[in-house]
């Protein structure tokens, strides 16, 4: 039998750990370098990365993922809507087209460009400067580059507004913590639009949305965004700018073979129904230690 090696999806404070030496680094560099294990970046961590002040540990981290990235076994992991829209595109041709295996989208790609599906958002010429860029400047460069983005400032007040406005909406919501089934329908219905599929349009798309709704638990990208929200409305606590982040690092929970993440995150999944967690940032170092 063929050992496949498990893709890890690190917490970004892991990865800042590592960088400052407060992880057993020889360890994780050994698995890496060696393909005992497949680290999986996503462009959430990027923008982790880049809320940070502190430039020159931002640099830092940037620096030693680069060094990881150089060992060949690094992979990134697709946007979670990107993710999503592969999902759904593969449902409809094994349901409309009967196509068993359709459309086998892997999550995962070599480069961070196609990670973002680049070439859906412009010309190829677009694509290949990026990808030249992302060789030139690396994750450290791209981190920095985030920072002085034009669509930065909208990002961050985006951000800086999710605490008000997921108060605004649990209280709208009085004592209906859960959704109901045609604010469930929704949310999916959103999902489905967003992905700008050809075929889910007029009544071709109610359908699809009937079928979506039946098999959630085939679609395991959008059943953890479900789930998420789900759960973050199932609690007083209040809501963080980071749940931005927390909710783009989806993708690689849902794909990844091995995945940490926060106690905010695992909460709410956890209350959203999700049956296997993510395992906890805490048991990081018992997993390099024990299991790599």
């Amino acid at each position: 039998m063929v050992h496949v090696p498990p893709h890890v999806y690190l917490d970004s404070s892991h990865w800042i750990d590592l960088a400052e030496g407060r992880i057993d680094v020889a360890a994780f560099d050994d698995a890496a370098s060696t393909g005992a294990i497949v680290p999986t970046l996503s462009f959430a961590h990027l923008s982790d990365l880049g809320m940070s002040q502190n430039e020159a540990a931002r640099r830092r981290c940037g620096k030693y993922i680069d060094r990881v990235r150089r060992s060949g076994h690094v992979v990134w992991i697709k946007t979670l809507n990107t993710v999503a829209a592969d999902e759904l595109q593969r449902l409809y041709e094994q349901v409309h087209l009967r196509r068993e295996g359709a459309s086998q989208h892997s999550p995962f790609s070599a480069r961070m460009v196609d990670s973002m599906d680049f070439k859906n958002h412009g010309d190829p010429t677009r694509l290949e400067a990026a990808a030249r860029e992302e060789r030139q400047i690396g994750v450290e460069g791209m981190i920095e580059h985030l920072r002085v983005s034009p669509k930065r400032a909208e990002y961050v007040e985006f951000r800086s507004n999710l605490p008000e406005t997921t108060s605004r909406v649990r209280d709208s919501r009085r004592e209906a913590k859960r959704f109901s089934s045609v604010e469930e329908r929704g949310l999916v219905a959103f999902i489905v639009d967003k992905a700008r599929l050809s075929f889910a349009k007029g009544e071709d798309r109610e359908r699809f949305l009937d079928i979506v709704m039946e098999r959630r638990d085939e679609i395991p990208a959008l059943d953890l965004r479900l789930r998420y929200r789900q759960g973050g409305l199932l609690t007083n606590a209040r809501a963080e700018p980071s749940d931005v982040e927390d909710y783009d690092h989806l993708a690689g929970f849902a794909y990844c073979d091995v995945a940490f993440a926060d106690k905010r995150t695992r909460d709410a999944l956890k209350r959203g129904g999700c049956a296997k967690l993510p395992r906890a940032n805490a048991s990081f170092e018992r997993w390099l230690r024990d299991e790599v």
